[in-house]
Order: C-alpha cells, then structure tokens, then sequence
C-alpha cells in the first residue's frame, strides 16, 4: 500500500504557480506542462483563485486553437473551474478595482451568459444572460469575450420580436451575416467575423425557414469573394485538421443558407468536392438533407445523394427519357460502335488558408 502524498506547504504551492504562470506563455511547447502544474496547485489547495483563473484561460486557448479536442476533453472541466470562481467570487464588487478576482470573476461571468445562449432562451434566461453580462462588463469593460454573449443576446432578442409577428426582426441577423460575410464558430474572438454567441440562434426553426424564403441577391466583385470564404468555412473548415476534430457545431445550415440569401454560390468546390460531398465528410445529417433540398437532389434507399451524372439524368424531361429509349431499343438491332471515351474532369481545389491565430494578453486581460 502507498503512503499518502506529503501535504504541500504554501512556499511549494506558491512555486508551482510560478513555474505553470511562466510556462503558459510558452505556447504551444509547454503548454500541457504548464497546466498539469496547474491541476498540482489546485489539488493541494482547490480554492486557489488565481490558478483556477489561469486554467480557465488556458482552456480558453484550447478553444481557440483547437476546438475539437477542447469540445471532447475540456469543455466540462471548464466548465467545473467556472462554476468554482463563480462560487469563491460571489461577494466581489464592481467598485473599480483591478484584481485576479475583478478579472475571474468578469471572464467567467461571460462564459456563464454564452452558455445561457447556446440553447433557445426564454424570456427569463435571456433576462439573465443580459444580466451576467452587464455585471461582466462592470467588473472589466475591456473583455473581449463577453462580445460573444453580446452578439447572442442580440440575436435571440432578433428572434423573440419575430415570434411575436414581426418576421421582419430576422433581417438583423442577416445583415449581421452581411457585415461579417466569412461567419465562423471557430475564429477567436478578435476576428472580423467571429460567431462565437450566435450558434445557438442560427439553429432557430423560424430564422431557418425565413431564409429559406429569401430570393438569392446578385452578389458581384469583393463581396462574392467574401461569400465564396464563408461557404469554405462551412465546409471545410470544420474538418481542417488544424481544428484537432471532428466538431459539432448546429449552426452551418443557418450559415449555409444566410450566405445563400446574400448571394453565395453554391457550386463552390472545396478541395475538389461538392459541398454535398464535403458535408458527407462532415458527417452533419442536417447540413446534407438542406444542400440536397437546395440542388432538387433525392438520397437513394440507403440515404446516399445521388451522383452528379444521376442528378442530371433525373432532370432530363420524361418525354426526352422515352426519346432515348426508343433511340437505344433501334440500336439494339444495329451493329454496336464503338464508344468515345469521356473527356477527363479537370481537378478543382479551392483551400482557404486559416485565419490568424489569437494573440494572448493573460496578464491584464482574462482572455487569451
């Protein structure tokens, strides 16, 4: 039987900290090191704030430079440190002060409200979600990750307007989409585009079908260049290696089909693939049955998109069908010729590079 581990004294605690605060900035190289030597500190003393604030950024990063391992290894645990500050924070107030616990407890407030918004609302949730955010923002107004909750509070208000009989209040959301024409969950929070916050909304039925409505605009110059980047993020930057995935994330119909409105054109290829195909890769069920109602293509028996070549032959009109059959039945009876051969499809590949990665301002700033 092993002995129990020696208790830490403070001064052993108190380096260990150091050593993890010293490595976090080392990244990526000693990154794991830096937060294993955080989990040390907090299993020697669980309410040591300023370790528990690090890790919380340090899951931050995770997210941002790899959203696929974080969505499967470190989103609970995150979720269990932010509770834990929420908890130990309770009592700080917003009385101008620039503290590890003025800092915490503004970062984790914020993720708080996010994940209020990654579902639909009620009125009261989102009262709530308002709420945190405004307390975030009293206790550290520079936090760039309280946009995130920012931009879902405004959406799901967007959609709460039109159940209530203004179809109209969805146009926000689309002009956001037209702002900001290379929507990704995945760009950190100081992107053009970051759509952190919105997720949740840009899966509403009723935002969905509303789109699905919408007459395509002509999309011509720069912004069609910037549309043709958005339909890339959708399908292929969910898969890109780079993402450490596969990740879930339910908003590519919503993004599909903003994009679609504003003018984006469908046949993009990415990496020589249809976004048919690209969506199959993903795995998005969802994503696929749209992209399928979009082109007039039907799954066969076992749910598979039809090809290119079937999808032609299933627009070709019945009476030019019978044509043909006719056709093939009096050949039958001639001596068969030899047949051409095809011509060779030409490779298509189209490849965004990825965005830029988020800088990190730890220190002054609890966000990374």
């Amino acid at each position: 039987m092993h002995a129990p581990m020696p208790k830490l004294r403070a001064s052993d605690v108190d380096s260990l900290f150091a050593r993890a605060d010293k490595l976090l900035d080392q990244y990526p190289r000693s990154f794991g090191t830096a937060k294993a030597l955080l989990q040390e500190v907090l299993t020697a003393q669980p309410d040591h704030l300023e370790a528990l604030h690090a890790l919380n950024q340090a899951y931050e990063r995770d997210r941002d430079h790899s959203p696929g391992e974080w969505q499967s290894r470190f989103q609970e645990p995150q979720r269990a440190v932010r509770g834990r500050i929420l908890e130990l924070t309770k009592k700080v107030k917003a009385d101008g002060g620039d503290t590890v616990a003025h800092r915490a407890r503004a970062l984790a407030l914020a993720q708080h409200a996010e994940n209020i918004l990654r579902t639909d609302p009620t009125p009261a949730r989102l009262k709530q979600a308002e709420d945190l955010l405004a307390e975030s923002k009293s206790l550290d107004a520079e936090l760039p990750a309280r946009h995130r909750g920012e931009r879902g509070v405004m959406a799901w208000k967007a959609i709460h307007r039109a159940r209530k009989g203004k179809p109209d209040a969805y146009q926000a959301l689309l002009d956001w989409v037209a702002e900001n024409p290379r929507p990704s969950p995945f760009h950190p929070d100081d992107h053009a585009s970051a759509f952190r916050g919105l997720e949740g909304a840009f899966a509403d039925e009723g935002l969905l079908e509303w789109l699905r409505a919408r007459k395509p605009q002509a999309a011509k110059g720069q912004r069609a260049k910037d549309l043709v980047q958005g339909m890339l993020h959708v399908g292929d930057w969910d898969v890109s290696a780079e993402l450490k995935g596969p990740v879930t994330t339910p908003c590519r119909v919503g993004r599909l089909l903003a994009l679609r409105a504003l003018g984006a054109n469908l046949d993009v290829k990415v990496g020589g693939r249809s976004l048919l195909e690209r969506a199959k890769k993903l795995g998005d069920k969802a994503l696929v049955r749209e992209l399928e109602a979009l082109s007039g293509a039907q799954p066969d028996a076992k749910g598979k998109a039809p090809t290119a070549k079937e999808s032609k032959a299933a627009k070709v009109p019945s009476a030019a069908r019978h044509s043909s059959v006719g056709k093939k039945s009096s050949a039958a009876k001639k001596p068969s010729a030899a047949k051409k051969p095809s011509a060779a499809k030409k490779p298509s590949a189209t490849k965004e590079s990825l965005a830029a990665k988020q800088s990190s301002t730890r220190k002054k700033s609890p966000t990374t």
